[in-house]
């Protein structure tokens, strides 16, 4: 769980000190929010502000407390999946005097465009992508580099793959929202088949903002990759790859990450970084492929 504190001052002499929960993943349409019990004894109860905007609430939510400050979460029902969240909260006494906005926090609520399922290890699978069926519309198309022309994101109904097409001096970044998680696994496989023209290039990027991320890159033609752990814009550890990859082989991509260590299964290598435990939130998965045509399968995702 996610916690955020916060302090809720109203128009009159009371101080509300409250901490609000939301779940780092979600599978149902559904979210529970919960704050710290409120010592006051004339609160009358809350409002829970939402939307799907930062700072733009589009409903309102009223508890009631009655005065008994035993109030502490609400289960909000009916939320789409795949849409990110916005809530503040706001807190009345018995004089409907309201209070300051507490501080905004944010959910996203898991799609079930392939399946969630319990592994054997006991973690819990937040998105499993076998590309059984086109979900490419589920991932945001980026052009990083369109010197000679744009490339492609289609679905390849007899692979069953997503399938990227790009060119000498093209290359697309392919983006999608996960769950919240500090420490999980992902994989996926990757089957490159040509490069443009001199070398290929793909890096997997597992995101909390543009700032704070782990990456894992290698090329066809450039030399080895690495994979690295970016903190607020700065490269904290990187560790290379043994070798470059090699066209039409098929590769699967392991990535066990969380505060203390990454480990990346990749290209024949097992890879380690442990040297720093900052914390980063992976919420997003960017792929970017850089003059190279390649298949993508078997996304996973998973929370340990």
């Amino acid at each position: 769980m996610s916690k955020f504190k916060f302090k809720i001052i109203c128009f009159t002499t009371f101080v509300i000190l409250c901490t609000l929960l939301t779940s780092t993943y979600l599978f149902a349409a559904s979210a529970r929010l919960t704050w710290d019990r409120n010592r006051q004894n004339n609160i009358s109860g809350y409002e829970i502000h939402m939307g799907t905007k930062s700072g733009r609430y589009s409903e309102i939510l009223t508890v009631s407390d009655a005065g008994s400050g035993t109030v502490q979460s609400y289960m909000i029902d009916n939320l789409e999946e795949g849409t990110r969240y916005y809530f503040a909260l706001k807190a009345f006494d018995t004089s409907s005097v309201r209070s300051a906005f507490s501080e905004e926090v944010s959910i996203i609520v898991a799609q079930t465009g392939a399946s969630s399922s319990m592994p054997q290890n006991g973690g819990t699978v937040l998105l499993y992508d076998d590309f059984s069926t086109d979900t490419s519309e589920d991932y945001s198309v980026f052009d990083m580099w369109t010197e000679n022309g744009a490339g492609e994101l289609l679905y390849s109904g007899s692979q069953k793959k997503l399938h990227v097409l790009t060119g000498d001096n093209i290359a697309l970044k392919l983006s999608r929202n996960l769950p919240f998680l500090s420490s999980g696994k992902f994989s996926l496989d990757f089957h490159p088949q040509v490069k443009y023209p001199a070398g290929g290039v793909i890096a997997i990027r597992l995101v909390q903002d543009e700032d704070n991320y782990y990456q894992m890159a290698n090329t066809d033609g450039y030399g080895a990759g690495s994979i690295s752990k970016v903190i607020n814009g700065r490269r904290v550890e990187k560790m290379y790859f043994n070798s470059e990859y090699a066209q039409d082989t098929a590769y699967h991509i392991s990535v066990s990450f969380s505060p203390k260590k990454l480990i990346v299964q990749a290209f024949g290598n097992d890879v380690i970084l442990d040297a720093n435990s900052d914390d980063i939130i992976v919420s997003g998965l960017e792929i970017m492929v850089n003059q190279q045509d390649c298949y993508i399968d078997n996304i996973r995702y998973e929370a340990d």
